[in-house]
C-alpha cells in the first residue's frame, strides 16, 4: 500500500506540473526570447510603458545631445535602429520614464558595438539621431571627402578601424561641435588613421563613405 500511495502522489505531482506547462527555466533567461542579434526581447520593459519623453529631447546648442536607449537596459543593449537622442545627462530620467518596473526585469549581459555613423545632433532645438552617411555633413561632389574619428577628440596615435567615419572636407568643425560637450581637453595633433582606410565620394548616394578595412 505504501508503494501504491507513493506512485499515486507522484502521478498527481506530474499532472499539476503538466497543467502548468512544465516550464522549469526563468522566462527572463529563456534563450527563445532572444532576438537574432542576441538581445533580449522580454526584459527591457519599454514595450509596456508608454511615456512622454519630449522634455528630455530639447536642446539649445550643438554638443548638448547624446545617444540613448529607452527601457530598462540602456543604450548598450540597443540596435542602431532603436537608438534615440536625448539631452546629455538625462539617461537616468529616460530610464525612469520608460522602464516598467511592475514586473521583474533581467537585462542581458550585452555590450553593443554601435555603428559610429549614428550620432546625436542638436537640430532646431531638438536632439535627433543622425546617420552621418545620409546627412548633409557628408554630401560630396567628387574628391572632397576626409576621414574623421567619430568622437570629440581625434586619435593622435591611431584608433580603431570601427570608429572611423567620412565627412565632407570643411565640415569637420561642424561634426566636432556636435560631438563635444565643450569641456573636453583634446590633444593638439594631426589624427592618425588606419592605413587601410580612405574616404571616398559614393557616386550613387553622393555622400562620403569609408572604404577599406
Amino acid at each position: 500500500m505504501g508503494k501504491a500511495r507513493l506512485a499515486f502522489s507522484f502521478a498527481v505531482v506530474l499532472g499539476v506540473f503538466a497543467a502548468c506547462g512544465g516550464a522549469t527555466s526563468s522566462p527572463l533567461l529563456d534563450s527563445s526570447d532572444a532576438g537574432t542579434d542576441g538581445s533580449s526581447t522580454v526584459s527591457d520593459g519599454s514595450a509596456t510603458k508608454d511615456a512622454d519623453i519630449s522634455s528630455l529631447t530639447t536642446c539649445d546648442d550643438p554638443g548638448e545631445c547624446e545617444l540613448a536607449g529607452a527601457g530598462c537596459c540602456g543604450v548598450s543593449c540597443q540596435s542602431s535602429s532603436k537608438l534615440i537622442a536625448i539631452r546629455r545627462g538625462q539617461a537616468g530620467a529616460l530610464k525612469n520614464a520608460t522602464c516598467d518596473t511592475s514586473q521583474p526585469v533581467g537585462c542581458p549581459d550585452c555590450e553593443a558595438r554601435p555603428d559610429p555613423n549614428f550620432q546625436a545632433f542638436c537640430r532646431s532645438n531638438k536632439c535627433v539621431v543622425v546617420d552621418i552617411r545620409k546627412d548633409d555633413i557628408s554630401e560630396c561632389s567628387g574628391d572632397d571627402c576626409v576621414l574623421r574619428y567619430a568622437a570629440c577628440c581625434q586619435s593622435c596615435g591611431g584608433g580603431a578601424v570601427g570608429n572611423v567615419i567620412a565627412v565632407r572636407e570643411g565640415r569637420e568643425d561642424d561634426l566636432e561641435e556636435q560631438l563635444c560637450a565643450g569641456n573636453e581637453a583634446c590633444e593638439k595633433c594631426l589624427p592618425v588613421f588606419p592605413p587601410t582606410l580612405r574616404a571616398v565620394c559614393d557616386r550613387a548616394s553622393r555622400h562620403c563613405i569609408v572604404q577599406g578595412n
